[in-house]
């Protein structure tokens, strides 16, 4: 399982997520989102284009967004 990490982008809670040093996503908080389940989005980068439902989605912490963020990673990284 590839390690991933987070780094902070461009303002707070704004995050790139790094697999081995390198950006392959990004998880950012939507302060003005409607629904607290929405509040946190993640979506992976490095495989374009986008698969809805898969490769980005949406979450009510960071912690969730994350771990959404491992499946959908591990997920498309494995092929589909």
């Amino acid at each position: 399982m590839t390690p991933l990490t987070l780094k902070r982008a461009r303002i707070e809670q704004d995050y790139d997520v790094l697999a081995d040093g390198k950006p392959v996503g990004r998880i950012y908080e939507d302060a003005m989102a409607a629904l607290p389940e929405l509040r946190w989005f993640s979506s992976v980068t490095e495989f374009v284009p986008a698969i809805p439902s898969m490769t980005n989605g949406h979450a009510p912490t960071r912690k969730e967004a994350m771990a959404k963020f491992r499946g959908a990673w591990e997920k498309v990284k494995a092929g589909g």
